[in-house]
């Protein structure tokens, strides 16, 4: 699950780059939210959203950029 990916991306990242990974995880989430929000979609707290992807994307990120505020 969720954990199990971060772990991998602090592993691959390095534990300096984690905050930056949740940073880049959360940010991409809640623009998904704002995109439905904003194309008319209604947004519950009933409703799922995977966070793998987000996570995923964030690795990726802090891997390519590095950490944030360094």
């Amino acid at each position: 699950g969720d954990p199990v990916l971060l772990a991998a991306g602090g592993a691959w990242v390095g534990w300096i780059g984690l905050p930056s990974v949740l940073l880049w995880a959360a940010a991409a989430g809640l623009s998904l939210v704002a995109a439905r929000l904003l194309t008319g979609r209604r947004v519950s707290g009933g409703d799922r959203l995977p966070f793998g992807p987000f996570l995923a994307a964030g690795i990726w990120l802090t891997w390519l950029i590095g950490p944030l505020g360094l």
